[in-house]
Order: C-alpha cells, then structure tokens, then sequence
C-alpha cells in the first residue's frame, strides 16, 4: 500500500478467474451481463489470448470507439440504461473516484501527467474537476465531463506518452473554452 504503480497484469488476472469460475469465455460473460445490455456487438470485440487461451483482459481487447463511448456512457449515468440499473450505483461511483493515489505513476511515465492524479477501478481522473477517462494503449480515450453532460470518445496512434497527454492537454484547453462560452450565454 506504499506504491502504486499501473500494471494490466491483474486484468488479466481477473479475466482468468472469470473463465475458470464461469467455464466459458470472458467474453462471452461480458456479452451476458454488460455488452448485449447496453448494445455492444459482442462480436466487435477481440481479446488477445495467453498460451493457454485465456483472453488476457485489459491488455489486448479491442473494441470500436462508439463501443468505448457506450461504455462511458453507463459510467456517466451513474450505471443505468435506459432506465435499467446495469451497475450498482455504489459500484459505478467508485469506478469514477479516486481509490489509488497515482503520483508514483510519474517515475515511469514522466510525460503523463493526467496519470498522476489518481485512479478509480479502471479508470483514471483527469487535470478538469471531476473529468474522468478510461484510456488505452497509443491514446484511445472515452472522457466524461459531467458538469457539461459531455461524453468524448476518440482513437489515435500516439506512438508515447508525450503524444497522447498533448492530446489531453489540447481537449482540456478546448473544455475551457466550452465553458468560457457557456458561461458569457449565461
């Protein structure tokens, strides 16, 4: 508990245990009990596998961008959809809150600095009060701003760190100007 320090490791970790427990794919769970819920194409979605085929979760799923945007979405809306609870609300709260301090983060990832400011389950904090966003490899980001009803989703090939926090930093100085106009139509 004195060093944090991200790792997809335990993802994978945890897609092991599904498959073992359920005896089926992860995938196939997450189509179950997340993706035909909130209208992800289980069929989209591709999960690089371990030597002994177990899909290794967090480092190696791909989905489509409209398919992170969905599952951002369900965060946003505190885990409902339309109008069905998908995640506890308790759940969905501490997903987007901070439960790991991160600065640590910055001993091996120096450009990154979004990635210092705490991590949820999953899910990172952002520079914005109250942004949050989950992120994979090469600056695949689903964002939410909650105090603009916004939800952001995008893809790029950022080949390091310095590339994909630019990219950040470039839609933070965008959120600023957002509100600078929605604050003047006030």
């Amino acid at each position: 508990g004195t060093f944090w320090r991200y790792n997809s490791h335990t993802t994978a970790v945890m897609s092991a245990i599904i498959e073992r427990l359920t005896g089926g794919s992860m995938l196939d769970y997450l189509a179950k009990n997340l993706f035909d819920l909130i209208g992800i194409d289980a069929q989209n979605v591709m999960c690089r596998r371990g030597a002994d085929g177990t899909c290794l979760g967090g480092m190696g799923m791909f989905t489509t961008t409209e398919d992170n945007l969905r599952l951002m979405k369900l965060y946003a809306d505190d885990g409902m959809w339309n109008g069905e609870r998908i995640l506890s609300e308790d759940y969905a709260h501490k997903a987007v809150s901070l439960q790991n301090e991160s600065a640590t983060e910055a001993i091996g990832n120096p450009e990154a600095s979004d990635n210092f400011l705490g991590y949820g389950f999953q899910i990172w904090l952002c520079q914005p009060k109250g942004v949050y966003r989950a992120d994979g490899a090469m600056g695949q980001f689903s964002v939410v701003i909650p105090d603009l009803d916004m939800q952001i989703s995008l893809n790029e090939t950022a080949t390091g760190a310095h590339w994909a926090q630019k990219t950040l930093d470039t839609l933070w100085a965008y959120l600023d100007r957002v509100k600078a106009v929605q604050h003047v139509e006030e």
